[in-house]
């Protein structure tokens, strides 16, 4: 199974792609070059101005760099259940939906049910470990991906030793 064919982790949401990835380095190191650059310009003309102007760089550096951890997170797991995962076919199915108060669109959790080894595997996603560090507990499991995948059948990539399931591309 090849890297580019995952869309997501049920468990963590969407998977970066690769231009979304390497759009967050490049904020990331515009953002830290920046920073330099005003906390010199700062040192010499010695305005309050160029203190707001380093702690957004910085703010966007952090961000960006929290993104790519949180993917490569996901790409680690997705390697480590490489040596078990089985591709199968998955019946999955919104079970709530959330708009964003700032956003306009739709966040959804789904439930994926399949079926491994003669077992009926239900999995719903998001996890509360996640939510708490990154979305708040009411949000666990909730992307907009989820809204291409709910309510109809996919392709999955189980694995057992992890008990994880990775969403496939169509």
């Amino acid at each position: 199974m090849k890297k580019h064919n995952l869309v997501a982790s049920l468990e963590y949401g969407k998977i970066l792609s690769l231009f979304a990835k390497l759009l967050f380095y490049i904020i990331m190191f515009i953002s830290v070059i920046l920073s330099i650059v005003f906390v010199f310009v700062f040192c010499f003309n010695n305005q309050e101005g160029y203190i707001a102007g380093i702690l957004v760089c910085v703010v966007w550096a952090v961000l960006s760099l929290l993104f790519i951890v949180r993917d490569n997170k996901i790409l680690k797991i997705y390697k480590q259940c490489l040596n078990d995962a089985v591709e199968l076919e998955a019946e999955s199915t919104i079970t709530d939906r959330a708009y964003e108060s700032i956003r306009t669109f739709l966040k959804v959790r789904i439930s994926v049910k399949f079926y491994y080894k003669n077992k009926k595997i239900i999995k719903k996603s998001g996890t509360l470990g996640y939510a708490q560090i990154f979305d708040g507990s009411k949000r666990a499991g909730y992307n907009i991906v989820f809204n291409k995948y709910g309510d109809r059948n996919i392709k999955i990539l189980y694995s057992e030793k992890y008990d994880h399931v990775f969403i496939l591309k169509d």
